[in-house]
């Protein structure tokens, strides 16, 4: 996997997702929409879809993309971390969790795919992550997610 691939779909998603966010910022549900259809155009699938998968079937259906499964991995947790941000404002609390594990889960799984730049960027981001998720270790899906990140810490 080339991980040039990798970094310039992260900062295109990046990019789209702050455009997107600053042009509807008083327009919750217009930016939900645009976050749902760019999720639709980076997986194949809603945020619905991907929220209702477990992280191990969302895997499973990303690898189906070969080589670009890594980038196209990394771009819906940036999907997933907006859309978890957006949630907590709504005070929707349990959406935001659930983006959370699967945003942690995408990280950790492709972390050693990045560049070091994006590999360190995407350490404190998965520290963050984690740390806020803490408190769910005793879940084995999650708990599964974290022991597989305690060995890059």
């Amino acid at each position: 996997m080339s991980t040039e691939y990798a970094r310039r779909v992260i900062e295109e998603i990046r990019a789209a997702l702050k455009g997107m966010v600053l042009k509807d910022r008083n327009d919750p549900a217009k930016t939900a929409s645009d976050l749902d259809a760019k999720c639709v155009e980076v997986v194949g699938a809603d945020l619905r879809h991907v929220l209702a998968s477990s992280p191990q079937g969302l895997r499973e259906f990303l690898n189906t993309g070969g080589w670009l499964a890594p980038g196209r991995s990394m771009a819906l947790a940036e999907i997933l971390l907006c859309d978890a941000s957006m949630s907590e404002e709504r005070g929707d609390f349990e959406r935001a969790a659930l983006d959370y594990v699967h945003a942690s889960y995408l990280i950790a799984d492709n972390l050693m795919t990045l560049d070091e730049t994006e590999k360190e960027t995407y350490r404190l981001k998965l520290d963050l992550l984690l740390n806020r998720i803490e408190a769910l270790r005793k879940d084995p899906r999650v708990g599964d997610i974290l022991q597989r990140y305690d060995r890059f810490r």
